[in-house]
């Protein structure tokens, strides 16, 4: 069996790395940046969701609003209403702010 060529992994950015470590089904930046700009939370993108919002670190978590055109106060809305009650991050609500 051939090892995994680490120029495959060049290919993948860091946040999708971290969204997909958990899934079959694979999601790009793109359409997580959609699913946030429009407030929706399909059931087959819930896990891609939660591991962006508690595996993701913030300074990727930065990046990607900055890549993507995200206000932090989009991102912060969208946390509250998908992610805080079940899997709270107290460290990204400091850096969203209040």
């Amino acid at each position: 069996m051939r090892g995994t060529d680490r120029r495959d992994a060049v290919l993948f950015s860091p946040v999708e790395l971290i969204v997909n470590a958990q899934t079959l089904n694979y999601v790009r930046e793109e359409e997580l940046a959609e699913l946030i700009r429009s407030m929706r939370l399909p059931e087959d993108r819930r896990v891609h969701v939660v591991n962006f919002f508690t595996d993701t670190p913030l300074r990727l978590v930065a990046g990607f609003l900055d890549a993507h055109g995200i206000a932090p106060e989009e991102l912060l809305a969208y946390y509250r209403l998908h992610v805080k009650e079940l899997y709270p991050n107290r460290e990204l609500e400091e850096m969203l702010g209040p």
